[in-house]
């Protein structure tokens, strides 16, 4: 029974998992920006809901992108408090404060 969610999980898991494994990276930092790449308009929230992943590892994981210049937030456009998460182009990556 075990072996057949482990099964089933891989299978899930799919591109990314491979991805991260192949190159020493955090599966869950993985995740959000594979998220963020696939999806137009992607928040903390869709994130952790799609993933199933605790608010605090997203909250971590994504502050840490934004300290090394990957990703930038900008308000959504129905006024609401989330912000949307955007992947920066390589040639604008840049610490932030």
């Amino acid at each position: 029974m075990i072996r057949k969610y482990v099964v089933s999980d891989r299978a899930r898991r799919g591109k990314p998992a491979a991805w991260a494994k192949a190159h020493g990276v955090n599966y869950h930092k993985t995740l959000i920006l594979y998220s963020m790449r696939h999806n137009e308009e992607c928040t903390q929230k869709q994130i952790r809901e799609n993933y199933r992943l605790p608010k605090q590892t997203v909250n971590n994981i994504v502050t840490e992108l934004r300290r090394e210049g990957m990703i930038t937030l900008v308000p959504a456009k129905d006024g609401g408090r989330e912000k949307v998460l955007y992947i920066r182009q390589v040639r604008q990556w840049k610490k932030e404060p």
